[in-house]
């Protein structure tokens, strides 16, 4: 995978982390300032980008696979085995943790299937937080199928969602919590297309034009974030930030492609722990700070320190889970099902120019 990609990955897990960590000091036995809170929401654009990249990371993994219906159980295997047993893994943490501190309750039957499939069958809150993004997740998976099972049935699938999306999408609210329908239409799946057109910039765009794209996806994204489209015209703003994202992801690997891109190999190793920081970062700081209200460590620490503090021992704990469960999770699924090869970027070069 491109270098430049687990980067950006590493960035947006720590942005992931500081979003929630600084939601979690606004509470009043914290007293975070709200400008404080302010300059913490910029990370919570990180979920556009997290799904632009998957738009782009499962057209690039599964291109070859692309009208070969021969190869569909193998997809859904492979993408089950990445996204659930570690998920299981965290919620089963949860519901130990809610156990212990006597807060375990048993969500409705509908709820709880919804929960542990990440299909949203019906409404409700995720057992943990960030999990709603996954049902998303899923259902581009499941959308994306459609182009291994046959292209043009996949081709006309992708723009029956975005049409849905842009003539459906206002009639329903913005809630992250809200039920199946509302998942499919809700216009921040735009971002999976925009990861997809990043990947056909890479494909057809010389990366001599990289400087040009980054600066152009820049600007969109200037427009977007600066503009009144982030709260007037939610469609709008998630089409701007869906072009904005795929530009720069475009350029940005066309950058790694002319040896341009300094490799820092901390973001890397935080990009390979992305999905054990984005799965255990919320129940871990919620429960360091309910140790450190508990034990008033606020008051001899202060509260600016133990924001710093709780957030490396968050990363730090997360990383753990990644070296000593996610990893060994990993190796042994790969031994017995053979999941773990990935695509080489010129066997992909290569692929794209046979097609």
């Amino acid at each position: 995978m491109f270098k430049v990609l687990q980067m950006g990955r590493g960035l947006g897990a720590l942005a992931v982390a500081l979003f929630h960590l600084s939601l979690a000091f606004n509470d009043s036995r914290f007293g975070m300032s709200e400008d404080f809170l302010r300059w913490m929401r910029l990370g919570q654009h990180r979920v556009e980008f997290f799904f632009a990249l998957s738009g782009f990371i499962i057209l690039y993994a599964h291109w070859k696979d692309v009208d070969q219906p021969a190869v569909l159980g193998k997809f859904y295997v492979k993408r089950t085995l990445r996204l659930y047993p570690l998920f299981w893994i965290a919620v089963a943490f949860v519901g130990l943790k809610d156990l212990v501190s006597h807060n375990a309750s048993v969500p409705p039957m509908g709820q709880l299937f919804s929960n542990l499939t990440l299909i949203k069958w019906v409404p409700g809150i995720p057992s943990i937080m960030p999990v709603w993004t996954l049902f998303h997740e899923i259902f581009f998976c499941g959308v994306f199928s459609l182009l291994i099972l046959r292209r043009k049935i996949g081709v006309v699938a992708l723009w029956a969602w975005v049409l849905a999306i842009i003539f459906l999408s206002s009639e329903f609210p913005e809630n992250i919590h809200a039920g199946f329908f509302d998942v499919m239409v809700n216009p921040i799946n735009l971002c999976f297309v925009g990861g997809m057109g990043a990947f056909f910039i890479y494909r057809h765009v010389p990366a001599e034009h990289s400087p040009w794209l980054i600066a152009s996806g820049l600007c969109v994204l200037a427009v977007a974030l600066t503009g009144t489209t982030q709260h007037d015209d939610i469609l709008a703003f998630y089409s701007l930030m869906s072009l904005g994202i795929g530009l720069l992801l475009g350029g940005a690997i066309g950058l790694e492609r002319l040896g341009k891109v300094r490799n820092i190999p901390p973001l890397v190793f935080l990009g390979n722990a992305s999905y054990s920081i984005y799965l255990f970062h919320v129940p871990m700081l919620l429960g360091i700070l309910k140790f450190a209200d508990r034990y008033k460590i606020k008051t001899f620490l202060g509260i600016p320190f133990l924001f710093v503090l709780t957030f490396c021992l968050v990363i730090v704990l997360c990383v753990l889970v990644h070296f000593y469960i996610e990893k060994p999770l990993n190796r042994l699924i790969s031994k017995f099902v053979g999941t773990g090869k990935k695509p080489e970027p010129q066997r992909v070069a290569e692929l794209g120019a046979a097609r």
